[in-house]
């Protein structure tokens, strides 16, 4: 079973990335997003998580993106680990929720996040520091 995708952050983070990634790919079947609105309370926020899961598919193996570790999102998907088939990462960007579209097919979860994880890493760079040797001195 090809696995799924859920985005969940604060704010409009998850939905954004998920919108900026259908506009590179195309429309990412099993992808969900889910947002923690400012005034909005932990109980309906975890039950829309719970939503989303149950919309990509209760017995699906699932990878949960979560936008900061140690954060109310973070903690509300730490909390099913166990109860569904799933596997929680944080640092949500957008060069993990391409490399997951990409490279989810024929892979089981734990192989496809180890991909996503690498592509998260290898997405954060300095541009001055990459870009120094053709920059023109200071």
């Amino acid at each position: 079973m090809t696995p799924g995708l859920l985005l969940v952050s604060h704010g409009d983070h998850a939905e954004a990335a998920l919108r900026s990634a259908r506009m590179i790919l195309g429309e990412i079947e099993g992808a969900e997003a889910v947002g923690l609105p400012p005034s909005g309370s932990l109980e309906a926020f975890s039950a829309a998580v719970e939503s989303a899961l149950d919309r990509i598919g209760a017995d699906r193996p699932t990878l949960v993106l979560v936008d900061l570790f140690g954060g109310s999102c973070a903690n509300v998907a730490a909390r099913l680990i166990g109860k569904r088939p799933m596997r929680v990462a944080a640092g949500l960007n957008l060069a993990m929720v391409v490399e997951f579209a990409l490279r989810r097919g024929g892979c089981d979860l734990d192989a496809v996040v180890e991909k996503v994880l690498e592509a998260g890493r290898r997405a954060v760079i300095d541009v001055n520091e990459r870009l120094a040797s053709r920059l023109p001195a200071k």
